[in-house]
């Protein structure tokens, strides 16, 4: 989910930019709840600046403080750390995915989030392909306003820009409420770039701290971002691939 807010994250003031959060479904980890904020849903830009996240080996979830890790685990995760799912990814055997659209999605905006796709696509082992059907797509995308059925309620334009899924649930909203440009423009929000954040989400990443990576928690109105190292780097380590 995406807002504007003037909070500090991390120690790092976000004013005027976006900070973001994601809903996630119920946890089934009770194991691990004690680090949560919720044992039903995650706000992540309300956790505490010492958490990260583990890999999720098993697909389930796993939280650990910075603390808890091996010195060799942190040597070799590095800066990727903080951009590990916390729920479980989809299986390795699961990288054609397939994209839709709520009826009466607007052409332009279709096409903007179809370059994000295509930009994930170009540097990750996944295809996206667009399904004419919204309802089995595997990735639903559409433009809501207020209570949408989904938990998450939007509350006008008051800075909520998106919110997305972790895997495999796979939906993607954006704030009606809100104006976006297609291109880089002085006070809105670049759809393509929101996109691309949240496409990330959708494959598994939660945010990173490194500020240049479009996993980061954190956007100004009117300019754009593009994938780092890091993020790349973040979802080959989620999916145990080869760097």
């Amino acid at each position: 989910m995406i807002y504007h807010n003037r909070q500090a994250l991390s120690g790092l003031s976000l004013s005027p930019t976006v900070d973001d959060q994601y809903p996630t479904p119920a946890l089934v980890a009770s194991a691990h709840q004690p680090l949560l904020l919720s044992p039903i849903m995650v706000v992540f830009h309300v956790l505490s600046a010492d958490l990260r996240w583990s890999l999720p080996r098993d697909w389930t979830i796993f939280w650990l403080s910075v603390v808890q890790l091996q010195p060799l685990e942190v040597a070799r995760i590095g800066r990727v750390v903080a951009a590990i799912a916390i729920i479980g990814a989809r299986p390795p055997t699961k990288y054609q995915l397939t994209y839709a659209f709520s009826p009466g999605t607007n052409s332009d905006a279709k096409s903007a989030v179809a370059r994000a796709f295509s930009t994930w696509a170009s540097n990750t082992q996944f295809t996206f392909s667009e399904s004419p059907n919204h309802e089995i797509a595997d990735l639903k995308i559409g433009f809501y306003r207020g209570d949408h059925g989904d938990g998450a309620p939007f509350n006008g334009a008051n800075g909520i820009l998106a919110h997305a899924f972790a895997p495999t649930d796979g939906r993607f909203h954006f704030n009606e409420d809100h104006s976006f440009s297609m291109e880089p423009v002085a006070g809105l929000f670049h759809l393509e770039t929101v996109a691309l954040h949240e496409i990330g989400h959708l494959l598994g990443l939660a945010h990173s701290q490194v500020q240049d990576t479009i996993m980061f928690p954190g956007i100004a109105a009117g300019t754009t971002k593009g994938l780092n190292a890091d993020d790349i780097q973040g979802l080959k380590t989620l999916y145990d691939l080869e760097a």
